[in-house]
Order: structure tokens, then sequence, then C-alpha cells
């Protein structure tokens, strides 16, 4: 059981801080002040605290769920929506590691099924995400083995 970390909303916060330094810096290279550039500042700051608090709030009410023969997605604020994989239907990992989330010791992993709603499903800035591909491999193999389920490229 996991969730997403909270780097995902870092550059949106990112955003808020060099959007108020540029205003500030705005307001103090000219001598007078005028009262739209209160606006201006009022209503940048406060959508950009919007707009991070909802990608936090998303990121915090998104919880991985990884069970023996499936994985579970539980997301959402004010409609819950759950994503239901069964295990032996992956067939293939990709591992993602960006720059950004390596600073961290974070990484991505994206599972490619054969299920039809969702072909590709991503669970982002997993912490040990190596322990996490290894393990998940290990269990989509078991999977297969006890559904004899067996991949053939008709290519």
């Amino acid at each position: 059981m996991g969730k997403p970390s909270l780097v995902l909303a870092y550059p949106k916060l990112v955003w808020l801080f060099v959007s108020t330094l540029l205003l500030i810096w705005y307001e103090l290279s000219y001598d007078k002040t005028h009262v739209y550039i209160y606006y201006s500042y009022f209503l940048v700051v406060t959508y950009s605290f919007f707009v991070w608090g909802i990608k936090a709030l998303q990121l915090k009410t998104t919880v991985y769920t990884l069970k023996r023969d499936r994985l579970l997605i539980k997301r959402g604020i004010l409609r819950r929506i759950t994503d239901e994989l069964e295990l032996f239907r992956v067939r293939d990992f990709q591992l993602d590691e960006p720059i950004a989330l390596r600073l961290f010791s974070l990484g991505n992993v994206a599972l490619v099924t054969s299920d039809r709603t969702t072909p590709v499903i991503r669970l982002e800035a997993i912490p040990e995400i190596n322990k996490l591909h290894e393990y998940l491999r290990n269990l989509v193999r078991e999977c297969w083995d006890e559904r004899g389920v067996r991949e053939i490229d008709a290519g």
C-alpha cells in the first residue's frame, strides 16, 4: 500500500514562489505603486495556491494497493474512482526515472496490460522503484503460472 509522493506538486509550488518574487520585484522597481499591482499580486498568489492545493490534494487522495493477485488504484477528491487490475493481465513493464525524481530517490513504473479499459497504468513518484519493479514482476509471473497464462507474439 502506498501513495505517490508530493514531489509531483513541487513544480506548482516553484511557480508560486517565482511569480511572487516577480511581482514583488515589479512593485519595488517603480516609484509609484498602483492599486492594480496589489490586485494582480493577490490574484496570482491566490490562483497559484489554489492550483497547488488541488494538485497536492489529488496526490494525497491517490492510494495504490498491491495484493497478491491484483493492483487497486483509488483516486479522487469528491468522486472516488477505483481501478482494479488483475496482475495476470500485465504484459510488460517500463521503468521511468527522470532526474527530477531521482534527486528524491523516486521513480515511475508503467504497466502495459491487456486490459481494454486501461491499457497502460502508471504508478508515479514511488520510492524504491527498483524493488517495487522486481516485486511486481515476481507477482505477475506467479499469477501467470497459477492461471497457465502464456504470452504469444504473433507478429
